[in-house]
């Protein structure tokens, strides 16, 4: 299949255990752009756009296409001194891998529990429906914010909740 961004994509067996909307895509770029493009991640002189383009120099996101990609990333995050986490997207800029973005793929579960009315056994398997609840929904990872006032703060580890590290502050933004 042709694109506007002057690549072919190609099927690559290597993509089977990605969600069924990430299958089956691997970069391959037509001659014209890699004989226009210099050195990049995703394989020798793999650009989207053409060199002088502003395009080309701008930061951009596109959805990961395969497992060989996602292990570029994986890669190169860890040689900038970052993990990987749910990632969904890439970014690139100069035709460099210099970012992810993870969209909508880690759902973020917020709760409140009255501190006097429900106690900290409720709490628990309420903790265990929410949980299921998100499988039930396709989840395989969720995040749950914890502030470290709660009385449940010393507790979510043993919960079976990895800290992602921080400390961090969870902003949220209204969107139209």
């Amino acid at each position: 299949m042709q694109s506007n961004h002057n690549c072919d994509l190609k099927e690559d067996s290597s993509a089977g255990s990605l969600p069924a909307g990430q299958r089956g895509a691997g970069l391959e770029h037509s001659r014209e752009a890699s004989d226009q493009a210099g050195p990049s991640p995703f394989g020798e002189k793999a650009h989207f756009f053409d060199e002088k383009s502003p395009l080309q120099q701008m930061p951009w996101l596109r959805q990961i296409q395969s497992e060989h990609e996602m292990a570029l990333l994986m890669e190169a995050a860890r040689a900038d001194g970052h993990g990987v986490i749910s990632a969904t997207h890439l970014v690139q800029k100069d035709g460099e891998l210099v970012g992810y973005a993870s969209i909508g793929a880690v759902p973020l579960l917020f709760t409140w529990l009255h501190t006097k009315k429900v106690r900290a056994r409720e709490t628990l398997g309420l903790l265990n429906t929410v949980e299921a609840v998100a499988a039930g929904k396709g989840a395989r990872l969720v995040c749950m914010p914890c502030e470290e006032s709660s009385p449940l703060f010393k507790y979510m580890e043993s919960f079976g909740c990895t800290p992602a590290g921080g400390p961090y502050r969870l902003f949220y933004k209204r969107l139209a």
